[in-house]
């Protein structure tokens, strides 16, 4: 993962402790099947609850946003 998206998802996984944080290489089967099942073209891209993509580094608020809107 890109180092700037990485380092906001850690935060917001320690800021949300129920949300759970899966890494997946686009390089691997099972990426590049995850990547073209939800039309991901470019990275970093960050897939929320299997709805939402972001494609680029989020802010902490926009991932606060998205999560809080699920819950």
């Amino acid at each position: 993962m890109c180092p700037k998206a990485k380092e906001v998802v850690e935060k917001f996984a320690k800021e949300m402790k129920d949300v759970s944080i899966l890494e997946l290489p686009v390089n691997t089967e099972e990426g590049f099947k995850t990547a073209t099942k939800f039309g991901i073209k470019f990275v970093p891209a960050i897939i929320i609850n299997d709805e939402h993509v972001i494609v680029g580094v989020p802010t902490l608020e926009e991932l606060r946003k998205i999560v809080t809107k699920e819950i």
